[in-house]
Order: C-alpha cells, then sequence, then structure tokens
C-alpha cells in the first residue's frame, strides 16, 4: 500500500470513528451495511483529496472497475430493500418537491431528513460515475439510469420495501449528474486500463 493510500485510510478512519456514536443511529431506520458503506465513501473521499494533494494518479483495471461497481449495487440493493422494521403500507408520491418540502420543513427529525435528502443523492452518484467512464452515448447515460432508478422504485413499492415517490426519483438522478460532474476530475486520478491495453 503506498504512502497516499495509508494516509487516505489514517484520516478517514478518524473521521469516521469520531462520527461513529452519531452515525451508529442509523441502524434505527437502515440495515447496518450502511455503516460499512459510508466508511468506504468517507475513505474514497479521503482518497481523492490525497491524490489531488499529492499529484498521485492510480492505474486501475477495468476487470476491477466492473467488480467494484457490483459490489457497490450489491450493497445499494440491500441498502434499499432490507430494512428493520415494519415496512408499512405501500405510500405513493407523484407530486415533484411535496416530500422534499416535508423534510426541509423542520417537523421531521433532522437524522430522517438529512438521510432521506442526501442519501437519495449520494448512493447513486457512483452510478454516474460509472456510466461515465464506461457510457459513451449521451442517450444511454440519461435513459438508463433513469431506467435504472425507475424499477428499483416500482420493485420497492410491489415488495412493499420502500415508497414510489417522485422526489426519490429526482433525487437519484440528480447523484448521477453529480456523478457525471465529478467523472472529469476523478479521470484524471483514475486510469481504467482496458484488457487490450495489458
Amino acid at each position: 500500500m503506498n504512502k497516499s493510500l495509508i494516509i487516505a485510510l489514517i484520516l478517514s478512519q478518524s473521521v469516521f470513528w469520531v462520527l461513529f456514536p452519531w452515525l451508529s443511529t442509523i441502524t434505527n431506520y437502515l440495515h447496518p451495511l450502511a455503516l460499512f458503506v459510508i466508511n468506504m465513501a468517507i475513505f474514497f473521499i479521503a482518497v481523492i483529496v490525497t491524490a489531488i494533494v499529492q499529484r498521485v494518479k492510480y492505474v486501475i483495471h477495468a476487470y476491477w472497475f466492473h467488480i467494484i461497481f457490483l459490489l457497490y449495487m450489491g450493497a445499494l440493493l440491500i441498502l434499499l430493500f432490507i430494512r428493520p422494521g415494519d415496512p408499512g403500507l405501500r405510500q405513493a408520491n407523484f407530486v415533484p418537491f411535496d416530500t422534499i418540502q416535508i423534510y426541509l420543513s423542520g417537523n421531521v427529525d433532522s437524522l430522517i431528513s438529512m438521510y432521506n435528502l442526501w442519501a437519495n443523492v449520494g448512493l447513486f452518484l457512483p452510478l454516474g460515475v460509472y456510466f461515465a467512464f464506461f457510457m459513451y452515448r449521451w442517450s444511454v447515460k440519461w435513459l438508463l439510469p433513469f431506467g435504472v432508478i425507475g424499477c428499483i422504485e416500482v420493485g420497492q413499492f410491489v415488495s412493499n420495501r420502500g415508497s414510489l415517490d417522485i422526489d426519490d426519483l429526482i433525487l437519484n438522478m440528480v447523484g448521477v449528474w453529480l456523478g457525471y460532474g465529478v467523472a472529469p476530475l476523478l479521470k484524471r486520478i483514475f486510469v481504467v486500463k482496458e484488457r487490450h491495453n495489458q
């Protein structure tokens, strides 16, 4: 492990464990895997920051990039479909920004509001990054994530593991678009090596 990764690991774990007493309450609403995902997100941010500061580049084979993406998708599906507690009644909202306004009103627990707003964006940012690296047609970049997120929303509703909410779709797509936005920066740090270039 090189020096930059060691620094990133130390920084990320320091931040995670300082925040842990507060973050641990998330497991009241989500699968415990959420803590691991948050830990990995903090580590990834630390890797990016240290790489920028130290002007480091990482070469990653496309094969491993795909494996990491599949692990991410698996974790995402677990978080979205396996939750503690009674799933409750099926709910649907087709009024844009209605649910977002409720979370911003201050009448909902701050942790729940933060998760539903920021996590709905952040959890789908890697999807945008992946598509930016490997999808070259803009029509695909727009339609494919929309289809994936739409299927997840319908799946949550049908399985009674979440609501069918237009605001979730909006926030998830914002996450994808942010992924497209940060992808050029990440391409300077992570050089993806295709199999035929080996």
